[in-house]
Formats: C-alpha cells, sequence, structure tokens
C-alpha cells in the first residue's frame, strides 16, 4: 500500500464494527484520482473535482500525452463552451479549432488546473490490484523513461478521436511524395499552383480540407468510397435571419452555403454588447442551445415526418449546389436517412468539387505506388501529395495496456462492438470510469454540457467512495447487460439504425449502434443526474462491516471548534409559492 501523507493518520478500529474517527474522516490519506487526458473533459474534472471537496480529501494527477491543454481540432462545427464559461470574444459564429484550444486554455488557467497537469507524460498501462483495492500505473515520461503511480480512482479522460490511423491501403508506405494525415497534419508541407493533390476519404475531415486545398492546387483529385449527406451548418437559425434581413427576398439556404456569409464575424458592436450585457449573451448562448438540442424530437426517429422530409428536401439542397457538375449527385447524395453517418456541415465542399481543377473518384482504390494512385478501372492517377483524410480509431477503447478484475481485457471485444454502462462505467473494471464510452450522446446534441453531466455523476461518485469506506466499486454485469438491451431495443426506431455505413455501427452497415445515445441530450443528462447506485457491487476498507464508515458517533463538524453547527438552516424555509431553495 502507497504511505500515508498529508498528515493523515490511518483510522483504527474499536472492534470489527467501529471506526475510531469522525464520519467522512475519509481512509488515512488523500483519495488518489488519476484522470487520464486533459482535453475539455479532463480540464471540467479538474475544475470540478478540487471545489467538491474539503482540501486535502482528494489528490488529482491528471496526465496528458500533448504538450498543452485542449486536445486539437482541425475546425469544429458549432460554439464550443462550458455552460459555466461563456466567452464573449468569439471572432466568428463557428469557432476553428485553434480558437476553441485558446478558449480551454484560458478556462483551465483561470481555475487554476495546471497545478494537477503534467503534460507529455503517457499512461502505458493500468492493471488493477484486487489484493490492495487500486490500480497499478506506468507512465511514459518526457524522456522515454517509465515512472510507477497509482490511483484508487481512475477516470479515462482522453476522448475518441484521439487516435488517427493511416487507411489499410496496399502499397501505401511505397509512396514517394509528401503524405498527410488530416488528424497529424504536416505544416512545412506546401501546397502550390503546380501541386497534383489526392485527399482520401469523404468524412467530416476531408469535407472541411477539400475546399481550403482546391484553390491553392492546379489539381485535386478527391477518392470517394461511399455517398454521404453534406448538411448545412448547424443552429443555423440565427445566420438565416441575418440574411433575410439584409434581402427579405433571398433564399436563406444560400447564405448558408456560400463560405462568406455562413461563418459570420462578430461585429465590434456584438462583440462589446456580449462583453458589457452578460444577460443578453447568456439568453443567446441559450436560444443556440435550444436550437441545436431542438432538432432531436423532429429529426431522429426515422418514421417521423421531420426524418422523412429531411431526405427530399437536404437533396433538393444539393442538387442545386451541384448544378455545375450535375453528373455528380447520383455519385454523393445517399437513399438512407440523414444524419445515420456522423453529419458534417460541408461550407463550399460541393462548391469546390464542381471546379474544373477537381476530379472526384468512384472507383476502389487498388493500390499506391510511389508517384500515384491505381485505381480498379485501371487509371493510374499521378500525384504531388497524399492527403489521407480516413478519421480515428474510434472503437473508443484505451490506446495501453488495461487489465480489470481478475486479469479482464476488454480491449479485443471493443474492436468489435464496444459495450458498457451508460457511457461511462463498464463490468469487471472496479474504480474506472470514462468519459465519452460506448453510447456517449455525441451526435445527439450539444455535447459539452452532457460531457459535464458524466463529469457530475463521477464526482458524485468519489464523494459516495470517501463517504462510505468503499475500497471497490464496480457496474454489476447485469445492470451493465441491462442497459445494452434496452440500447439495442431503442436503436431500430432511429436513423443511426438506417443502412449508412458508420463508426457509429464500429463502419459496419447493419452492426450494433454503440456510438450515439438512445435518447435526447436532455435525457442523457436526465439520467445520470440520480445515480442508480443500485447496480454497482461495493467492497468496503472494514470488510467486516459495511457500516463502520459511521465512525464514532461524531462528525468533522463537532469536533471542530470553529465549524458551523448549525448549516442546516442555511437552505431553510418553504415558499408558498415556487420551488425550495436549493431544489430543482
Amino acid at each position: 500500500m502507497p504511505p500515508y501523507a498529508n498528515g493523515y493518520v490511518k483510522p483504527g478500529y474499536t472492534n470489527d464494527f467501529v471506526k475510531e474517527a469522525p464520519f467522512y474522516s475519509g481512509r488515512g490519506r488523500p483519495l488518489r484520482v488519476v484522470c487520464i487526458g486533459a482535453g475539455a473533459a479532463g480540464i471540467y474534472l479538474g475544475i470540478k473535482l478540487p471545489r467538491s471537496f474539503r482540501d486535502g480529501a482528494v489528490d488529482l494527477q491528471i496526465y496528458e500525452k500533448n504538450p498543452d491543454f485542449g486536445g486539437c481540432w482541425f475546425e469544429n462545427v458549432y460554439l464550443y463552451s462550458y455552460s459555466f464559461a461563456p466567452n464573449p470574444n468569439w471572432s466568428h459564429f463557428y469557432s476553428t479549432s485553434q480558437e476553441i484550444q485558446k478558449y480551454f486554455k484560458g478556462v483551465a488557467l483561470k481555475y487554476k488546473v495546471e497545478r494537477f497537469v503534467q503534460f507529455e507524460h503517457k499512461i502505458v498501462s493500468a492493471i488493477w490490484d484486487e489484493k490492495e483495492g487500486l490500480w497499478h500505473l506506468k507512465v511514459q515520461n518526457p524522456n522515454g523513461s517509465i515512472s510507477e503511480d497509482f490511483a484508487d480512482i481512475l477516470v479515462n479522460a482522453s476522448g475518441i478521436l484521439n487516435a488517427w490511423k493511416w487507411p489499410d491501403i496496399k502499397g501505401l508506405n511505397t509512396f514517394e511524395g509528401p503524405k498527410l494525415h488530416s488528424a497529424n497534419w504536416d505544416h512545412d508541407v506546401k501546397f502550390t499552383s503546380s501541386s497534383t493533390v489526392a485527399v482520401i476519404g469523404n468524412g467530416s475531415s476531408a469535407i472541411q480540407i477539400v475546399p481550403k486545398l482546391q484553390p491553392l492546387v492546379k489539381q485535386l483529385d478527391t477518392f470517394i468510397r461511399t455517398k454521404t449527406w453534406i448538411a448545412l451548418p448547424f443552429t443555423s437559425g440565427k445566420i438565416t435571419a441575418q440574411a433575410a434581413t439584409a434581402d427579405p427576398n433571398a433564399d436563406p439556404t444560400d447564405a448558408l452555403a456560400r463560405p462568406e456569409t455562413s461563418n459570420p464575424a462578430y461585429t465590434a458592436a456584438e462583440l462589446k454588447r456580449f462583453n458589457d450585457d452578460p444577460a443578453y449573451l447568456a439568453q443567446y448562448r441559450k436560444e443556440i442551445e435550444h436550437e441545436n438540442n431542438g432538432r432531436f424530437t423532429f429529426t431522429t426517429c426515422k418514421d417521423s415526418d421531420g426524418a422523412k422530409a429531411a431526405i427530399p428536401k437536404l437533396a433538393g439542397i444539393m442538387r442545386k449546389r451541384l448544378a455545375k457538375k450535375p453528373e455528380l449527385a447520383e455519385l454523393l447524395i445517399p437513399d438512407w436517412h440523414v444524419g445515420c453517418r456522423r453529419l458534417t456541415p460541408g461550407v463550399g465542399y460541393l462548391e469546390a468539387l464542381c471546379e474544373d481543377n477537381v476530379a472526384v473518384v468512384t472507383s476502389p482504390i487498388v493500390e499506391v505506388v510511389k508517384d500515384g494512385i491505381m485505381t480498379a478501372d485501371g487509371k493510374h492517377h499521378p500525384l504531388d501529395i497524399l492527403v489521407c483524410a480516413t478519421g480515428f480509431d474510434v472503437s473508443t477503447r484505451p490506446h495501453f495496456e488495461v487489465r480489470g478484475r481478475d486479469g479482464y481485457v476488454f480491449t479485443d471485444e471493443w474492436a468489435k462492438s464496444p459495450k458498457g454502462y451508460l457511457s461511462l462505467a463498464m463490468s469487471h473494471m472496479p474504480n474506472y470510469f470514462l468519459f465519452n464510452g460506448p453510447n456517449a450522446p455525441v451526435a445527439n446534441g450539444s455535447l459539452i454540457p452532457a460531457m459535464e453531466a458524466e463529469g457530475d455523476y463521477i464526482v458524485k461518485m468519489i464523494d459516495k467512495v470517501l463517504r462510505e469506506d468503499i475500497r471497490s466499486v464496480c457496474v454489476k454485469s447485469a445492470a451493465e447487460k441491462a442497459f445494452c438491451e434496452y440500447t439495442d431495443s431503442w436503436m431500430p426506431r432511429s436513423i443511426w439504425a438506417s443502412a449508412c455505413r458508420s463508426w457509429y455501427k464500429g463502419g459496419t452497415t447493419d452492426g450494433r449502434v454503440s456510438g450515439v445515445w438512445p435518447g435526447s441530450i436532455l435525457h442523457f443528462m436526465a439520467m445520470l443526474k440520480n445515480p442508480r447506485w443500485e447496480d454497482y457491487d461495493y467492497s468496503y476498507l472494514k470488510a467486516s462491516s459495511p457500516f463502520a464508515y459511521m465512525g464514532n458517533g461524531y462528525t468533522l463538524a463537532d469536533v471542530d471548534l470553529k465549524a458551523d453547527k448549525a448549516p442546516y438552516l442555511d437552505t431553510a424555509g418553504i415558499p408558498v409559492e415556487g420551488k425550495m431553495v436549493g431544489f430543482s
């Protein structure tokens, strides 16, 4: 067992049942919580956790493999901020990756999260020790050496899109020109008017890359394997309203499709009002979130009028945008439900495909050769630069060795079909929690408040572990199985069960839907607000008595001469009308 520290004294027991210490006095040392990742979720935990417990009760350590906060984005699709930390200084309606990372880092520094973080430290392995009731960790340091650590509670906040991968294409490594991946961009590669470039893929990354590269290069060949819906920008009501004000006779969808109007910059007057009037900024944000979350009700059930209407409506918009090359419509417009695959706003993408220096290639890639790509129709496509916009490993499995109770290894089965409990816990994995695990609400609405709900749930669990002297907590296999059965029974009604190839279904057309939540964001948050403690198995520091944590009959306030002895009066009173103070 790691040594006790920070002045804590190991509690003693008069007999097998009474702990000689006040109620909620801890286990003789701070509870060590290790969080993997300092992106949006890890930062939130670094803010929330220390503010939820008395000083010294919890010892938090965050390991981040990158040299800074915030993860990385190529470009985001909607205003991205914590509920408690509005940003009155976004430059545009839709934020760039650089601006988002600056925001997250700013919030982290404001709340002093850096005191808990070691950057450029990567978890190599996590092994559960049943005897000690903790996780043994191996951590790779910046110089490559390996150090050891431990965690009473291990939280995986490394995220879904954190492990990019090259596509499995024959001869990929034989290409002699620059080869880039959308998630590992080499900024030293120059794209010029003499460059012939290939972009492999038509997912969210390619949809954003192609319109940026097209005006820079001589020739751009985009290799597309499957059809996909190209959406207009999300939460776009304010943009269309602005366009209608400027020209009441204009088609508002035109404003959403044009790069010069689809992402308006905030004016100096707007930014001033955001900064000077917090109530106005709060209402502005609320209207955006309301619109974003409101789409779920009308478009997610595949038999709903909204879902059915979305298909011809978006097809018509795409055909209009492809008018310069109408033959592309049959190659690009699918017949499955809108949203079955990850839906990405493609401002300028379809227009770029219609330019004279862009060729859409749908013949399958057979092989990459030293100077280009060979396709199944026998054609050789000469290239100077190869861009792979082929995404990430989205199985949500950790990219380090992890072994749970009795040596349990889940990574192999997760490669096929990830399963878990409420997206944040797993059977056979004691004291292990994760953000955005299987069936997280990544396509159900605004993700950041959902992520906050996960963090709040984990903090509640840590509070329970501390308060009740719990040694280990692990979700029951039966509860995990029941949750998955419910999810699998609900999913057939949704657009995600349509016959598209999607990473929500593990890259298949008909596999289990493990990438999204069976309901709305509001549904997800409501489910996590009141944890079902009965779904977990517990072991206790004092195995002979689960009530030993009651202690010697005193609370910490009883034995602290300066403590408030009547805190219950702080929220006393029942109003005749309205809600009681402290209740929601």
